[in-house]
Order: C-alpha cells, then sequence, then structure tokens
C-alpha cells in the first residue's frame, strides 16, 4: 500500500507541477530536437532578414494553412499514442510504474509536446490576423517562434514515437505470461 504522502492527487499531477518531476534538462540540454530546432530557427530567420521581396501576407498565408493543419495533425497522433501506451499496460503494471514517479516521468513528455502542437496550431492561425495588425519587422519573430515552435515539436514527437516503441516493448516483457 502506498502512503499517504505518496499519492497521486490533482496537487501532484498538473502541468507544473510534473514538470518539476521531469525537470527543463530532459527538453532542453539533453534534447537534441532542441537544437535542430535552434539551428533551422536561426536560418530561417538569417533567410527571411535577408530576402529582399518579402511578402509577409504571402508568407502568413502558407504559415496560416499548412502548418495549422500539420500541427493539429499530429497532436492528433500525440494523443493516439498516448492511448496505445495506455492501452498496453494493465492497471498492475501502471501501479508499479508510479514508483519513484517514473509513470510521470514516461508519460508528461506526451503532455509537454501536445502542449507545443496546441501552441504551433493556435500560433499558425493567429499568424495570418497578425499579419495585418503589426509591423514587418514584428511578424519576423512571429515567423521565427512559429518555426522554432513547429521543428521542436516535431522532433520531439519522432522521439515520442521511438519512446512509445520501447516503452511497449518493456511493457510487454513485465506482463507475466497467461496461462492456460
Amino acid at each position: 500500500m502506498r502512503r499517504r504522502e505518496e499519492r497521486v492527487s490533482t496537487n501532484n499531477t498538473n502541468f507544473f507541477s510534473l514538470f518539476r518531476v521531469v525537470g527543463l534538462r530532459n527538453f532542453v540540454w539533453k534534447n537534441y530536437g532542441f537544437y535542430f530546432a535552434l539551428c533551422v530557427t536561426i536560418i530561417f530567420g538569417w533567410v527571411i532578414n535577408h530576402t529582399d521581396k518579402l511578402k509577409i501576407n504571402d508568407i502568413a498565408e502558407y504559415f496560416g494553412d499548412p502548418i495549422a493543419s500539420i500541427s493539429a495533425t499530429l497532436l492528433g497522433i500525440i494523443i493516439a499514442g498516448f492511448a496505445i501506451i495506455l492501452a498496453v499496460a494493465n492497471g498492475k503494471i501502471l501501479n508499479l510504474l508510479l514508483e519513484d514517479s517514473t509513470l510521470q516521468k514516461l508519460l508528461y513528455p506526451f503532455w509537454f509536446i501536445s502542449f507545443f502542437w496546441a501552441l504551433s496550431t493556435f500560433l499558425s492561425i493567429v499568424i495570418v490576423f497578425l499579419s495585418n495588425l503589426v509591423s514587418e519587422n514584428i511578424m519576423k519573430y512571429v515567423f521565427c517562434a512559429e518555426v522554432f515552435i513547429f521543428t521542436y515539436s516535431l522532433c520531439g514527437t519522432v522521439i515520442l514515437i521511438g519512446n512509445t516503441v520501447v516503452l511497449t516493448l518493456h511493457l510487454a516483457e513485465l506482463e507475466p505470461p497467461e496461462e492456460n
């Protein structure tokens, strides 16, 4: 039986409480996707600053429609991956994974990357409206932010897919074989 202070509650399962358990270093310093997204964003920023004929509305239209669709679709894929893990794991295994916050560390990345996909979807929709309201220089920064969020989320999704495969294999090893 778990001690009372170790039980899962609404106080220790919100987004920021779980973020404290998992830590920033796992999503930034230990994550190659962060560095890749940063490089892509710097290159995009350099290109957008050195383009003579920059048409903000054309770029905003591109960011608004396809990027929003891609972001929303990949958000759905993340949710499906989360559902697969929950379906594969049974109650005994989930209780075992609760020890030392292992379950929280395994499931929080789904929440984290889902947040970034939702942010990317929202920002790509808002970009269309912002392009008519703010200056060209501000829009360059907004575009760069969206490129970073999209690229980081894409890398995070690839990592999550790999982790889901590995986790599913480990869960299969933990589950005792059925007796006939």
